[in-house]
């Protein structure tokens, strides 16, 4: 299963890369009040301090995304920052 945890102003694993294209990967809050926001803008999470956002990837790839509470919106380099590689 390809899981993110969401909290303490980080995501956990930070990096994750997934074995194949159709991949789903599933944010899971575990506290604070956080979003996911990607750098292409395609099915972002809002915020929320529970529960999970789920993106399916079915292109190669490094998907970069932030929580734009606890980041510079469009700075996907610094903060609480992540990304998803798909080959």
């Amino acid at each position: 299963m390809n899981t993110v945890n969401v909290s303490s102003n980080a995501f956990d694993p930070q990096a994750l890369n997934v074995s194949a294209r159709g991949a789903t990967v599933t944010w899971n809050w575990q506290g604070g009040t956080h979003n996911v926001t990607f750098e292409d803008n395609v099915n972002n999470g809002p915020n929320q301090s529970s529960g999970s956002h789920a993106r399916t990837f079915s292109t190669p790839g490094t998907f970069r995304y932030q929580c734009t509470n606890h980041s510079v919106a469009g700075n996907f380099t610094n903060g609480m920052v992540g990304s998803v590689v798909v080959p």
